[in-house]
């Protein structure tokens, strides 16, 4: 799963440095930031929040149309979509802010300090 994760995040930096450049300046980061937290993270983080429930559910169809419901999205995914934003929109301007080379390792401490939280509200 997290190898998975790895090929996307590094598909996205890739696709990120096309769309917007390498540059380190406000603007290119402001759009960096954009596309992968109200963009690419959203539709990903979904997709494994959605892996989790559906395994929590024992694999049944039931547990899978739960995911669409109001009352999901608002009492379960909503939670850890704010907590993911106040971890990865100070993130990823750091992981922007470094040089190419260097962004996706720190990306992966990032990801460390994610999942530990993660966890966390997952539990509440």
């Amino acid at each position: 799963m997290f190898g998975f994760i790895g090929v996307t995040v590094d598909m996205l930096y890739t696709a990120q440095i096309a769309m917007f450049g390498e540059g380190r300046d406000t603007a290119t980061m402001v759009k960096k930031m954009l596309v992968d937290q109200f963009v690419y993270s959203p539709v990903s983080n979904f997709a494994i929040f959605a892996l989790f429930a559906w395994r929590e559910g024992g694999f049944k169809t039931r547990a899978l149309r739960q995911l669409g419901t109001r009352h999901y999205f608002t009492q379960q995914y909503l939670p850890v979509l704010i907590a993911m934003w106040c971890v990865w929109i100070p993130g990823v301007l750091v992981v922007y802010f470094m040089p190419t080379a260097l962004q996706f390792p720190v990306a992966s401490l990032v990801l460390v300090f994610w999942i530990l939280i993660f966890k966390f509200v997952r539990k509440g």
